[in-house]
């Protein structure tokens, strides 16, 4: 791996800001998210692009779509019976339990260069998808 320049740095960190913010727009305009939470899932991708690159993006992003497509695909399959609920969006306490281990554990990979440390950010975000099916189930 060649060492790191200000450029490639300074690159680094325009791209990691570029991508997280294309995705705090997303959830701005889907309101999957109270703003607060945008502002705190935000600097998490930040980090999370930063310390991961684009594969620790990829997990982070699929991880975001999938809970919003199931979202859409659950509210249509309700009970005639039940008293439909509107759907919460997600606030700051929901934000930090879903993603600061794994922001943790990629912070660590991109530290140490440690391969298991990816291997927890990505099992981190595999548990945050399972509550996030789990919550969605308990909705209806």
């Amino acid at each position: 791996m060649p060492p790191k320049t200000a450029k490639t740095d300074l690159m680094g960190i325009i791209y990691s800001l570029a991508v997280s913010a294309a995705l705090a727009a997303l959830a701005i305009y889907k309101r999957a998210m109270t703003p607060a939470a945008v502002i705190m899932a935000f600097a998490f991708s930040v980090l999370i692009c930063r310390f991961g690159g684009l594969s620790a993006f990829i997990v982070l992003a699929l991880t975001f779509l999938i809970t919003m497509i199931a979202g859409k695909v659950c509210e249509g399959h309700t009970d005639v019976h039940k008293v439909r609920k509107p759907r919460a969006r997600r606030d700051t306490a929901s934000v930090f339990c879903n993603v600061s281990v794994g922001t943790i554990a990629i912070v660590l990979y991109g530290v140490t260069d440690n391969e298991m440390f990816f291997r927890g950010y990505a099992a981190a975000m595999a548990e945050s998808l399972q509550k996030s099916a789990r919550n969605l189930d308990a909705i209806q």
